[in-house]
C-alpha cells in the first residue's frame, strides 16, 4: 500500500514538473507583454457573465429533461420550459456576437472560450427548436420519442456548453496566476 502511494506521490510530482517547466518557462517577464498574456478585462467580465448564463441554461435544461419521463406533467409545462430556454439561448446569442467582436482585441485562452462556445451553442438552440416545433405539431409528443430524445439532447449540448467554457475560463484564470507570479518573482528578484 505504501509502496502505491509513494509511486502515486511520484508520479504526481514528475507530472506536476513536467507541467510547471513546460509552463513557466515560456512566460514573458516583461510587464508590457503580460499585459496583454492578461487578456482584455472588458473580455474578461463578458466571458465570466457568459459562463453563468451558461450555467443557468444548463440547469433550466436539466429541469425540462427531469420533466420528460412523467406522464402526470401537462404539454403546457414543457412550452414553459421550452419558452425560458429560448429566450436564454437567445440572450446567450446576443451575448457571443458581442464578444465575438472584441475578439481581436482578446487574448488566446480568451479566442478560444469564444470560438469554441459557438458550436455548442447552436446545437442547443437547434434542439430547442426542434422540441418547440414536435410539441406544437402534437402536444402528446412530450410524453415519449422523439421528444424525449431532443430534450436529452438538449441538455447534452446545454452541459457541453457550460463545461467547454468553464473549462477554458478555468485554465485561462491558472495561467493569469502563474504569469503573476513569475512576475512578482521577477521583480523581487530584480531589486
Amino acid at each position: 500500500m505504501t509502496a502505491n502511494r509513494n509511486q502515486s506521490w511520484m508520479a504526481a510530482f514528475v507530472f506536476l514538473s513536467v507541467l510547471l517547466t513546460g509552463v513557466l518557462v515560456p512566460l514573458p517577464a516583461r510587464a508590457d507583454v503580460a499585459n496583454e498574456a492578461l487578456g482584455h478585462p472588458e473580455i474578461a467580465n463578458h466571458l465570466a457573465l457568459f459562463k453563468q448564463n451558461a450555467y443557468d441554461l444548463r440547469r433550466q435544461a436539466e429541469k425540462l429533461d427531469s420533466l420528460t419521463p412523467s406522464r402526470q406533467v401537462d404539454w403546457t409545462s414543457h412550452a414553459h420550459n421550452l419558452e425560458i430556454l429560448k429566450e436564454q439561448v437567445n440572450h446567450l446569442g446576443r451575448t457571443l456576437t458581442n464578444l465575438e467582436e472584441l475578439k481581436p482585441q482578446a487574448n488566446e485562452g480568451q479566442r478560444m472560450a469564444i470560438e469554441n462556445a459557438r458550436p455548442h451553442l447552436v446545437g442547443v438552440a437547434q434542439e430547442v427548436t426542434e422540441a418547440i416545433d414536435l410539441l406544437s405539431e402534437d402536444r402528446r409528443s412530450v410524453y415519449g420519442p422523439p421528444y424525449s430524445d431532443t430534450v436529452n439532447n438538449i441538455y447534452n449540448h446545454a452541459t457541453s456548453l457550460h463545461e467547454t467554457v468553464d473549462t477554458i475560463l478555468d485554465y485561462e484564470q491558472a495561467r493569469i496566476r502563474l504569469l503573476e507570479l513569475d512576475l512578482s518573482t521577477s521583480t523581487a528578484e530584480g531589486s
